[in-house]
């Protein structure tokens, strides 16, 4: 027999709006993502003047510029899901990844893991001047494929 009081057309109601609401949140994130992707990469396109006059500070406002572009995947992915990262090392190499240059090498059996490495590089003050090694097959997404040097 069907139901129908007026609370289970409610919930259906509510229950059948949530994808709606869901597609204009991440369209908006994916919006500001872009957008702030195109003044970023115009900013370094900017910075190139900087090179000839001094290549550190040009490495350094660059190394700034990709670090408030990749922090924007970080804090969707600390805010959004709530997930939490663990490092499991010994204290002498934790104070090693800092103080000297380390190598990350992840065995990605899923796509989120470019931003727990992500996350990982931020805790330890790396993200502005990480480099990223990919598959072939990965140049042709914006995010990895636009800071991956052609081959």
């Amino acid at each position: 027999m069907l139901c129908k009081s007026s609370e289970f057309q409610v919930i259906t109601v509510s229950v059948l709006r949530l994808p709606k609401i869901y597609a204009i949140v991440l369209l908006f994130f994916d919006l500001v993502f872009i957008f702030s992707g195109l003044v970023i990469n115009f900013l370094q396109l900017c910075s190139l003047a900087l090179w000839p006059l001094n290549k550190n500070f040009y490495r350094k406002v660059n190394c700034r510029l990709a670090y408030s572009w990749s922090h924007q995947l970080v804090l969707l992915l600390e805010w959004w899901s709530g997930s939490e990262r663990t490092l499991f090392t010994d204290q002498e190499s934790a104070d090693k990844i800092v103080q000297e240059k380390a190598v990350f090498i992840f065995n990605h059996p899923c796509e989120i893991d470019l931003l727990c490495f992500l996350t990982l590089c931020e805790r330890y003050g790396m993200l502005g001047s990480y480099k990223v090694v990919a598959k072939k097959e990965l140049k042709s997404l914006y995010y990895s494929g636009a800071q991956l040097p052609h081959q």
